[in-house]
């Protein structure tokens, strides 16, 4: 939503949009929501800015978390299979890694690489863009949640990014420059 040409956050509840995920388009314009929908139907719905709701992706077992890559790609970890599966724009899946003992959250570092909290095993992994895994953290307990800290952009660092990025950093640190922490459960900022 924007308010007087400011992009303005929405919080939902856990119990709502456990897995939902904010994507930014291009355009600036078009903003996408989209939810893991755990239960019955297990798929993955898209929310237009109009309210217009479709499925992207069906036949998963449980999805989780979600997280986009910078290509646009949307990551679904599936707790029930163990499997993390990419997902184009185009809505075709694919599994990208599997072997998880109950994966959840889902965050993308800036150099492209996957965090995945593995709740079953109490640990994080990280797989690098090509699919080779390393454990990131051990020794937790059941990891659920993860969230990719974002550097405030220097004026070189934001041209260098383009405008998708700005945008994306803008709605982030709307927050931070009001000194007003904000707690969005579900969300990639």
């Amino acid at each position: 939503m924007k308010i007087n040409n400011r992009i303005v956050c929405h919080s939902f509840t856990g119990a709502v949009c456990a897995g939902a995920v904010l994507l930014i388009a291009s355009s600036a314009q078009a903003q996408n929501l989209f939810v893991a929908n755990n239960g019955s139907a297990n798929n993955i719905i898209e929310l237009t800015p109009g309210g217009v709701q479709s499925i992207f992706a069906s036949g998963l077992g449980g999805p989780e978390g979600l997280a986009f890559n910078s290509m646009g790609d949307l990551f679904v970890a599936d707790s029930q299979s163990g499997n993390i599966y990419e997902i184009t724009s185009g809505g075709v899946k694919s599994t990208f890694a599997s072997g998880f003992n109950v994966p959840y959250g889902l965050a993308f570092d800036s150099a492209g690489n996957l965090f995945v909290a593995n709740g079953g095993a109490n640990n994080i992994i990280e797989l690098t863009p090509g699919g080779a895994q390393s454990t990131y953290a051990s020794g937790l307990d059941n990891p659920v949640g993860l969230a990719i800290e974002i550097p405030e952009p220097s004026v070189f660092g934001l041209l260098a990014v383009g405008i998708p990025a700005l945008l994306v950093r803008r709605c982030f640190f709307l927050s931070h420059f009001q000194n007003k922490p904000r707690t969005q459960t579900g969300f990639v900022w």
